[in-house]
């Protein structure tokens, strides 16, 4: 056969092509957050089930200033990913897969998290059965904390390993990132110093820590399928004009609303999450409320939702 014809057909790994084959026939679900959900739907482009508002391998960043519930919605994520589609007869209309949340910022606090999935339990089955369904769910949820972009890189070129260790049966449904920030200062201290010394032995090798983070969540994207959730810090908001939402501070970083396609290219944004607080600056209040602009790489239109954080649940507006 014509060498030039075998360099033209295109090659993938095995697990590359289950991925392909889950697409379709096994879509995540849905975040349970009927606006984003709504949005989500109206995006122009395939999905897999109706019943299903994400896809395989899609990526969401949440963005905002601190206090602007990121976190809280980060949990509310991970509880869809771990809660079982149902219990006994009672619809809980989750997942029932495997969560890996990466630290960074050494403040996931477990306990809350606890709390906050077993009062959304208690709304949806008998109380006696909260804590056995809560545990499983716990179970299925692995937290990491690297301290540096290397250890974070490495940590995630781990995780297909680690994943067919210790979960051989269960899909890997959603990766959390937060922040994906902590390191930024650092990093670009880094980088300056690698630019004013002598130039890498070979140019093709990249040394902003962020790209190798990058690629290496694109390499488990594409071989697990899995939902990436990356929260972001809002730091330097668009004035030009007036949207409410911010720039982007890291590079290389996927920013499909500016025009940029290269970095999109090294990890494809899917949805873009901008939080505010309905009341900044007072957290004593018994409820507080936040609101989110949602924008999809594909679709122009900016989609609606408001949540509300209690002292012991997350309630979504419908």
């Amino acid at each position: 056969m014509d060498t030039r014809v075998l360099a033209e057909i295109r090659s993938e790994s095995l697990i590359q092509l289950l991925s392909a084959v889950k697409y379709e026939t096994a879509p995540p679900g849905s975040t349970l957050i009927p606006a984003l959900d709504a949005h989500f739907f109206s995006a122009p482009f395939h999905h897999a089930s109706p019943y299903s508002s994400l896809n395989r391998g899609d990526v969401i960043e949440i963005q905002g200033l601190p206090g602007s519930g990121k976190t809280h919605l980060l949990y509310f994520l991970l509880a869809t990913c771990l809660l079982p589609s149902s219990h006994l007869f009672a619809p809980l209309g989750g997942w029932e897969r495997v969560a890996y949340v990466l630290d960074m910022d050494q403040a996931f606090d477990i306990r809350r998290f606890k709390q906050l999935l077993s009062n959304r339990l208690t709304r949806l089955i008998p109380a006696h059965a909260v804590p056995l369904v809560a545990a499983k769910c716990l179970d299925r949820l692995h937290i990491f904390r690297p301290t540096s972009s290397n250890q974070l890189a490495a940590t995630i070129a781990h995780l297909p390993k680690y994943h067919a260790t210790h979960f051989r049966e269960l899909d890997l449904g959603l990766i959390a990132l937060d922040s994906v920030s902590t390191f930024c200062w650092r990093d670009r201290l880094t980088v300056e110093q690698l630019r004013s010394g002598p130039p890498l032995h070979d140019p093709r090798l990249n040394p902003n820590p962020l790209h190798h983070i990058l690629s290496k969540l694109q390499e488990i994207r594409l071989s697990h399928g899995a939902i990436t959730v990356m929260t972001n810090w809002g730091l330097v908001a668009q004035n030009k004009p007036l949207t409410g939402f911010f720039n982007q501070h890291l590079n290389p970083y996927p920013s499909p609303f500016v025009g940029s396609t290269k970095d999109f290219e090294l990890f494809p944004l899917t949805h873009h999450i901008t939080l505010s607080a309905e009341h900044p600056g007072k957290p004593s209040e018994e409820t507080q409320i936040f609101h989110g602009a949602v924008r999809t790489s594909s679709a122009n239109q900016v989609g609606k939702f408001t949540f509300h954080i209690t002292e012991n649940e997350i309630l979504v507006s419908k």
